[in-house]
């Protein structure tokens, strides 16, 4: 409500024009605070407009300058809460990195000390798919390099092994004369299949053994998987006439029988050692005379037919010769059946 500035007549908001003296009403200022009004009305009603209290943000928002619409006020809101999300997330991602870490630690402590102690085991443990049964080691003929035999008698190839008979089984033809037994290349031939997996053992004994600064290179490292270690001899002469004996850990159907013959670790080493030339195998009560080419190449013995055996056992007959020593050696011996 207004009021006419000559003669004081009440007119509406919108007239120009005092209807009682025809005077012209001003315009109201557009920039003219509405507390004005409210003071005019209190001063002519005698009556005070009610008020409202209002928070910092809202009586902040009137003003054009500070005014942030709805949309961008909760795009800002959403960019808090996610960046929020990410520094957590991220925090967590670090701590589980820091956790995987530490097992790993612990665990290549735990497999190092494991090894450790397995290593200073007096038994064996037969590796790479061999069986898992310990292989018991007959060292009672273990022997030192400078040991000397007394009342050793000179050996031929060919001639039985002196010392220790009764421990060396018989050797006789073979009681199955349609089985026949062939040396041939390992790349010759598919010996790892679904059929024929490698055999395991649970004794292992042999007629002497090297000892070498307080390694014993028995007869068990011809059954490890590991081509650096071998079975190395310890009798006086070329090895001819040293045998091995194996018993494996039940009754296979036995087809072949691969072997590293030498000293494995170097081809310095094997170079330098004896090789044997030629064998008796003896599978049971199966026997065969082997000859075996000289070269650092596995040899892969392949039977006609399916054989059944539970003991192995083998004789050096000749030698391929050493540049540098006379222990004769044999790396590896792996059997496959079923």
């Amino acid at each position: 409500m207004r009021y006419c500035p000559s003669c004081g007549e009440a007119v509406s908001d919108h007239a120009r024009f005092c209807p009682e003296c025809g005077s012209k009403i001003p315009e109201r200022p557009m920039t003219q605070p509405v507390s004005s009004y409210a003071e005019e009305e209190v001063e002519e009603d005698g009556y005070e407009p009610e008020s409202y209290e209002v928070d910092d943000y809202e009586s902040e928002s009137y003003g054009m300058d500070d005014y942030e619409p709805v949309s961008e006020r909760r795009m800002r809101r959403e960019a808090e809460e996610d960046e929020r999300y990410y520094r957590e997330d991220r925090k967590t991602m670090t701590v589980g990195i820091i956790m995987a870490i530490l097992i790993c630690v612990v665990g290549v402590g735990l497999y190092i000390v494991v090894s450790n102690m397995l290593k200073e085991q007096p038994e064996v443990e037969v590796g790479s798919g061999l069986g898992n049964k310990p292989v018991q080691v007959d060292t009672s003929h273990t022997h030192t390099e400078n040991n000397e035999k007394e009342n050793q008698t000179e050996q031929q190839p060919g001639d039985a092994p002196t010392g220790n008979t009764e421990d060396i089984p018989d050797t006789q033809d073979p009681q199955n004369m349609n089985l026949q037994a062939t040396v041939v290349p390992a790349s010759q031939v598919m010996v790892d299949g679904y059929q024929y997996q490698p055999c395991g053992f649970v004794d292992a004994q042999v007629s002497s053994v090297l000892e070498d600064g307080g390694v014993y290179h028995d007869a068990s490292h011809m059954i490890d998987g590991s081509a650096a270690t071998s079975w190395q001899e310890a009798s006086d002469g070329d090895g001819i006439g040293d045998w091995a004996r194996f018993r494996l850990d039940r009754q296979y159907s036995v087809r072949y029988l691969v072997f590293e013959m030498g000293n494995w670790r170097s081809e310095s080493l094997f170079y330098a050692n004896n090789r044997p030339e030629t064998i008796r195998l003896r599978l049971d009560d199966k026997e065969f005379d082997l000859a075996f080419p000289d070269g650092m190449q596995e040899y892969v013995v392949e039977l006609s037919e399916d054989c059944p055996v539970s003991e192995i056992y083998l004789e050096i007959r000749s030698v391929h010769r050493g540049e540098q020593w006379d222990d004769c050696c044999i790396s590896e011996m792996t059997v496959y059946g079923y």
